[in-house]
């Protein structure tokens, strides 16, 4: 019996692989590959960020296309990285990260879900400290 862990506040679960089925990407060449990206590029500035990262690799079930089941569930080998740190809107709408604090902002670091075989980001979300 596998078990699933839900991923944050996305509709996303991560279980454990089949045996012998890794992603084809390593975790270097996706935190390569997501620390470079726009978006999230000022979560990842200091050597630090990239130090302090979490990786999660697995088996991951995106359930925002379900249907009333959950047997069309897209599913893929992926990782969950969590970590990098920025300032972040405390509130109101998703706007950029930036690198001066200002009396609305928080710390924040981040957690994406990137396919493992591909490297395409499946979700971002910002998460307080």
């Amino acid at each position: 019996m596998s078990v699933d862990e839900k991923i944050g506040s996305v509709p996303y679960d991560i279980g454990p692989l089949p045996i012998g089925e890794l992603p084809r990407l390593t975790p270097e060449e996706v935190l390569a590959r997501i620390s470079q990206q726009d978006v999230l590029v000022e979560f990842f500035s200091t050597p630090r960020d990239l130090e302090s990262v979490l990786f999660k690799v697995g088996l991951v079930t995106d359930h925002s296309l379900v249907d009333d089941s959950t047997s069309n569930d897209p599913t893929f080998r992926g990782y969950v990285v969590e970590g990098g740190h920025s300032n972040c809107v405390s509130s109101g709408p998703d706007r950029p990260p930036t690198s001066e604090p200002t009396p609305n902002q928080i710390g924040c670091h981040v957690l994406v879900v990137v396919n493992g075989d591909t490297g395409e980001i499946r979700s971002e979300s910002e998460i307080g400290e």
